[in-house]
């Protein structure tokens, strides 16, 4: 073999070493970047569960009112905090924010309303607007009014205060004090 050949076949080699290198890099880039899309979905859809979670949870309390009288009912493990419910007096016409500080995991609250514009106690009739609230990690929800649960922020809470007159004004509406209970099908148990 000539020292051409040889210098021929060094470098041919050499080429193919270089190509055989550029491929690996190509694929390994390739490998890498498939792993950084994967990795990056599934945060994405760990992010998106926890979100999720968080709306299952915050879903479990629940507020309704009947009868003259406003049912909390919190079927979480967690403290419910800062609640405000919007309520329609339907004798005076007025909208009322009962403010409640909080309902404890697993627990049901029971406020009964009167009202006696003649002196004779009767139920009052209210009907329930919307519901805002906090859940144990400080996230704040609203329902009612047409809005499904939704996770708001201080603004939005305040505009939901609007022109509401607040319950304090109000004693004379409430029997107190609340009553309490444990509830036995609780998810938070």
């Amino acid at each position: 073999m000539t020292p051409e050949d040889a210098l021929w076949i060094d470098t041919g080699s050499n080429i193919v070493i270089a190509v055989v290198a550029a491929i690996s890099l190509l694929f390994a880039g390739l490998g890498a970047f498939l792993q950084w899309m994967a990795t990056r979905d599934q945060l994405s859809q760990s992010i998106e569960a926890r979100e999720e979670r968080k709306k299952e949870e915050a879903a479990l309390f629940d507020v309704r009112s009947e009868g003259g009288k406003l049912y909390l009912m919190n079927y979480s493990r967690h403290t419910v905090r800062s609640v405000e419910v919007y309520m329609h007096h339907l004798e005076t016409k007025k909208r009322i924010l009962f403010p409640v500080s909080n309902v404890g995991p697993c627990k049901a609250a029971v406020y009964s309303f009167r009202y006696s514009p003649k002196g004779k106690p009767a139920p009052a009739h209210l009907s329930m607007h919307q519901v805002a609230y906090r859940d144990w990690e400080g996230r704040d929800w609203a329902t009612g009014g047409g809005l499904p649960l939704t996770n708001i922020d201080n603004e939005y809470r305040n505009k939901m205060r609007g022109k509401s007159v607040i319950f304090t004004d109000w004693q004379k509406l409430l029997d107190w004090p609340r009553k309490e209970s444990e509830i036995s099908d609780c998810a938070g148990r």
